[in-house]
């Protein structure tokens, strides 16, 4: 990330104007290599601060978009997901021997929101998002869809219905992983992921 190595080079030029301090401290003038130091220092201040407003404004403007499909074009989805995953908890095979086009209907349903938390992931893994940003606006939803996919055996049965599919949504269950660890939390019972569908379709 690009904030990171900009704070190891503060760190590199602030050991650099100790030093030239130092070897200055006995010196009633500062000699040129002193000034050089502190104003190179002064300057990466600056710049660290201008990027630091660039990426929150990056941020603030990946997150409006991210809203805005999620409760627009996302959210009639969520509904129809959580209706699949409230038909499954009455029938607890119907994802693993569903096949044809059965299945190609059950995979449209979960993968249209599992494809919008691999983006989330994305932005997470290049830094363009922070995962406590991701953890306050979608913790709840990654956390119930990801586990309804896992338990269901959908991610298992679509990870091995496509050659080389068992790559298939690794960054989701990083994040979700990430999700669990910041939180403290843990896995939802199954009456937590039945309220948690419920909640989705009202």
């Amino acid at each position: 990330m690009n904030q990171d190595r900009l704070i190891r080079g503060i760190i590199v030029l602030l050991v650099i104007l100790l030093i030239s301090v130092y070897l200055c401290k006995n010196s009633f003038l500062i000699d040129s290599n002193c000034i050089v130091a502190i104003g190179t220092f002064l300057l990466v201040i600056v710049a660290y601060n201008q990027l630091e407003k660039i990426t929150k404004q990056n941020e603030a403007q990946i997150v409006f978009h991210l809203e805005a499909d999620w409760n627009d074009k996302i959210l009639s989805k969520r509904k129809n997901c959580a209706r699949l995953f409230l038909k499954w908890f009455k029938d607890k095979d119907l994802i693993r021997r569903s096949n044809g086009s059965k299945w190609a209907e059950i995979q449209e349903k979960i993968e249209s929101i599992l494809d919008f938390y691999e983006k989330i992931a994305h932005f997470v893994e290049d830094g363009s998002l922070s995962i406590s940003t991701v953890y306050n606006l979608y913790s709840y939803y990654i956390q119930g869809y990801w586990e309804l996919a896992k338990k269901s055996g959908f991610i298992e049965k679509d990870r091995t219905s496509h050659p080389g599919g068992q790559d298939f949504y690794r960054l989701t269950e990083n994040l979700y992983l990430k999700i669990l660890k910041k939180g403290n939390l843990e896995e939802f019972s199954e009456n937590q992921l039945k309220e948690f569908c419920q909640e989705e379709i009202n």
